[in-house]
């Protein structure tokens, strides 16, 4: 499990993070109505990918468990999963293109060709990648995973600053180049994982994909309109001057949910196996204990490292966004929390259904204090929406996971509360001793996550090596152990 949670904890810091890194020279390279507009976009493309998507990530990574080694019934599952995630997006994306071209485009502010080339890089990225990745880490192919993650990152990466910054083509370029480096790779996942050509949709397994997958779908456009819909909707309220200090600011709290994800996926096959072994689940406890305490402290460290890297990196008018980047990493950090009862509920108990409601009502209220905060207290009220829909969403789907999956997932409430100590202590320490004024105020906030960090060490809270701690590898499988 340390194994692949590492590889894609890698594979995500590479990823993303050469955007991250990149990001002083796109902020130079576009204006600041250009940076907001570019953000608007890709926080749109992010909601088209989770509807095209079909919820099929994770009810293709149940199935594939469900169905076994039997090489017939996965080439079956294979050729219904590969057919659904090729029709759907190509379809939505045709359907959508229409009302987007004529009508959409004028209330978001932006460029027509802009709005249908989101549409196309959206379909184009969810029928190449949804289908291969997930399969790679179910199987846990850690060599193909990174192979495929590499030559993606390093074509669209190229192509994006090529069309930006050299052709200069603005907005237009980036995601210019990201559709020319998704399907510049799709030969590389033909040969990575053998395509089943076939158009066949079997039934039994098409059944069983959407039965879990389609209750996800509303859940996905919840979670989206929670984490990334508010600069969507920032473009009647503010400037896109504005607009772009908080797409900066939300980039600059994006690792933690970024790692957070990769942390998920490194988990995946624990709960997978877990399905079909109630044995494995014993396991688990050790495991949700470092996952929530990783999640808290990508929060605390983002919270205090983004600020002072914000004054330090980018032109002066995106100063703004210092003081709001904590207040969204704490929000992200509650979101990335959600997902510890949501895998009891999607996998240990399979009971998706209604998931999708408490997600509906925590963007909603996300929504409701947007609409009230921003127009009297500007971005930090909009940083508020992102804390209060968030903690909304991690609360209600911990009492859903509790109704539904009770028993399911075992808490070591002692170890939790110990380390939420521990960094809440860090927090407060770091900010009352230092400012975000520059280099020296960075360096010592590094210091006193350092110091968090050694302490969650030394109290055995999470492990000191790659590697679980010796009380929970004693409760572990030894097929589980990375």
């Amino acid at each position: 499990m340390v194994t692949a949670t590492g590889t894609y904890a890698a594979v995500t810091i590479v990823q993303k993070g050469l955007p991250l890194l990149l990001l002083p020279i796109y902020t130079r390279a576009l204006t600041p109505a250009e940076y907001g507009e570019l953000g608007v976009l890709i926080a749109l493309g992010i909601g088209l990918a989770y509807l095209f998507s079909f919820g099929q990530e994770v009810s293709l990574f149940r199935r594939l468990f469900q169905t076994g080694s039997e090489p017939d019934e996965r080439q079956r599952l294979l050729e219904t999963g590969a057919n659904l995630l090729l029709a759907v997006p190509l379809g939505a994306a045709a359907i959508l293109a229409i009302p987007s071209v004529l009508a959409v485009y004028k209330w978001l502010n932006v460029n027509p060709l802009d709005l249908a080339l989101v549409l196309v890089n959206s379909a184009l990225f969810v029928s190449n990648t949804v289908l291969p990745f997930t399969v790679l880490r179910a199987e846990e192919r850690l060599r193909d995973f990174i192979r495929l993650n590499a030559i993606l990152t390093v074509m669209t990466t190229v192509l994006t600053v090529a069309f930006v910054v050299w052709f200069d083509w603005g907005v237009t370029g980036w995601f210019s180049g990201a559709i020319v480096a998704t399907l510049a790779t799709w030969p590389w996942t033909v040969r990575i994982l053998p395509w089943p050509w076939s158009l066949k949709l079997h039934r039994d397994h098409l059944r069983g994909l959407l039965r879990v997958g389609l209750p996800l779908i509303p859940h996905q456009l919840s979670l989206w309109g929670l984490q990334l819909a508010n600069r969507v909707l920032l473009v009647g309220l503010v400037t896109k001057a504005q607009v772009a200090v908080f797409t900066l600011a939300s980039t600059l709290a994006l690792p933690v949910t970024l790692l957070a994800g990769a942390l998920l996926y490194g988990v995946f096959p624990s709960y997978g196996r877990a399905v079909e072994d109630p044995a494995q689940r014993g396991a688990l406890s050790a495991i949700v204990t470092v996952q929530v305490t990783t999640v808290v402290s990508l929060g605390v460290a983002v919270a205090l490292i983004a600020p002072p890297l914000c004054i330090l990196l980018f032109p002066p008018i995106y100063a703004a966004a210092a003081p709001v980047v904590p207040l969204i990493a704490l929000g992200y950090a509650l979101g990335a929390l959600y997902a510890v009862p949501l895998n009891a509920v999607a996998f240990l108990a399979g009971r998706t259904t209604f998931a999708w409601i408490v997600t509906a009502v925590a963007a909603g209220a996300n929504v409701a204090v947007l609409y009230a905060a921003v127009p009297r207290y500007g971005l930090e009220g909009a940083a508020v929406a992102v804390c209060v829909g968030n903690a909304l969403l991690f609360i209600g789907t911990a009492y859903y996971s509790r109704l539904v999956a009770h028993g399911a997932l075992g808490y070591e409430w002692a170890r939790l509360c110990s380390a939420l100590l521990v960094l809440a202590t860090c927090y407060v320490g770091a900010v009352m001793t230092t400012d975000n004024a520059g280099a020296a105020d960075l360096m010592l906030r590094l210091l006193w996550l350092a110091g968090a960090a050694a302490l969650l060490v030394r109290l055995g809270i999470v492990p000191g090596r790659l590697g679980l701690s010796k009380a929970s590898q004693t409760r572990d499988d030894p097929r589980s152990a990375g």
